[in-house]
Parts: C-alpha cells; sequence; structure tokens
C-alpha cells in the first residue's frame, strides 16, 4: 500500500486556498456519503484506535454524521484473542500501534528517526523538508492497512467450531458490534453526552441493579 501525506492545516502546504477548500469539500462528502453495503465487495474505513481520529475528522471537517464503517485494528487484534488484553501485565502491551506492528514483524516504530510519536503535538511546526516527518504520517496509513491484511490472513487459520476459517465471522464482529461503538464514543467526545452523575454514582454502588445482576450472572 501507498501512504499519501496531504498538508491541509500546515504552514508549508502547496495549495492554494481554493485548492484546499475544495478537497475538504470532498473528503467531507466522503465521510458523510451512504453506500449500500455489499458483503461481496465490502466498503469501510481502517483505523487503529479510531475513537481519535474519527472525533478530529468530525471537528475539522464539520462532520455531523460519518455512515461508513470502521474496522478499528485495536478491535481486530481483540477479536483475535479476547486474552491478550490480561497477558499485558506480564509483558509490554500489544494493543498500540508499535508494538502491534512489532508483532507482525516491523520494526519502523522502533527504529531511529528525526521525528517520532512524542513530536506529534507539535507537528505543525516541523518543516515539510523533514523527509522522516513525511515518512511516519505516511507510514501511520502504510500500518494499518498491512495489520488488517495480517489480522485477516491469521482469522482464515483460525479454528471456529468444527472448520477453519474465522474471516466473515469476525468482519462481522468488528464492523457491525465494535465499529458502531467506536462512532458512538466519537460522537459522545466530539459533541458531549448530558450525564446525571447522581445516578451514575448510585450505579456503581455494589448493591446497584446493574453490579447485583453480574454478580449474579457470575454464578451461572
Amino acid at each position: 500500500k501507498v501512504g499519501y501525506v496531504i498538508p491541509l492545516w500546515h504552514a508549508d502546504t502547496p495549495f492554494t486556498e481554493k485548492e484546499l477548500v475544495k478537497i475538504r469539500r470532498w473528503i467531507r462528502d466522503w465521510l458523510m456519503a451512504r453506500e449500500e453495503w455489499d458483503p461481496e465487495d465490502p466498503s469501510y474505513m481502517i483505523w487503529h484506535g479510531g475513537k481519535y481520529d474519527l472525533t478530529q475528522m468530525r471537528r475539522d471537517f464539520g462532520v455531523p454524521v460519518i455512515h461508513r464503517q470502521v474496522y478499528d485494528t485495536t478491535a481486530g487484534q481483540h477479536a483475535l484473542d479476547e486474552n491478550v488484553k490480561a497477558l499485558e501485565k506480564y509483558g509490554t502491551p500489544i494493543g498500540g500501534l508499535k508494538n502491534l506492528c512489532a508483532h507482525y514483524n516491523n520494526t519502523f516504530y522502533f527504529e531511529d528517526s528525526d521525528f517520532g510519536k512524542d513530536d506529534r503535538a507539535n507537528m505543525d511546526q516541523v518543516r515539510f523538508t523533514n523527509e522522516d516527518f513525511k515518512l511516519y504520517a505516511a507510514f501511520d496509513v502504510q500500518s494499518v492497512f498491512a495489520i488488517h491484511e495480517q489480522q485477516l490472513k491469521e482469522a482464515d487459520h483460525l479454528l471456529f467450531g468444527d472448520r477453519v476459517g474465522y474471516r466473515d465471522e469476525m468482519l462481522r464482529l468488528v464492523l457491525f458490534q465494535i465499529g458502531p461503538s467506536v462512532h458512538v464514543f466519537s460522537q459522545m467526545e466530539h459533541r458531549g453526552v448530558p450525564l446525571d452523575v447522581v445516578h451514575l454514582a448510585k450505579m456503581m454502588l455494589p448493591n446497584s441493579p446493574v453490579n447485583v445482576a453480574l454478580k449474579e450472572e457470575e454464578k451461572i
């Protein structure tokens, strides 16, 4: 895959203001477009930790609703092995993009570079002539596509019931169960959600109806 870096809000952008408006409008329209779901040719967005990125997209492009399905590679990893999270206390967490790439034998984020994760907060001040900056930005795109492909290949070899192959079930889980939650949390963070703090505190008590029901469920 090829990762493209399009500087829309950067001092070194090569685009005119008229071109920037056109590009931003195109991205906004694409995000809001409705497409009929085709299981034979599925179309969806691929993210890693998508809640943050989708919140940024809603804010920067003024998108009220994003209709496109979301495949989050963190969700994909959970779908492949839900016990990974429990293993974090015994070693390095696998969920981050850096370690997830290493899990699939890519060490890009461990290599020496003039631009890294700690520099992202000030990326608007980094000159676009910095090749490491552009490489990092492009690889952020390339890596999630590669991880997505590796996760699907891994799913093809997993035992599901009495057969080998878990890809279709995994995609349904990630796209139609976990994916919508990513959208919801992004929307909540972007717009805010009214919250009854007193009621929430009551629900967190050990004897609240929710916690009582959970304890009963654990007994079964």
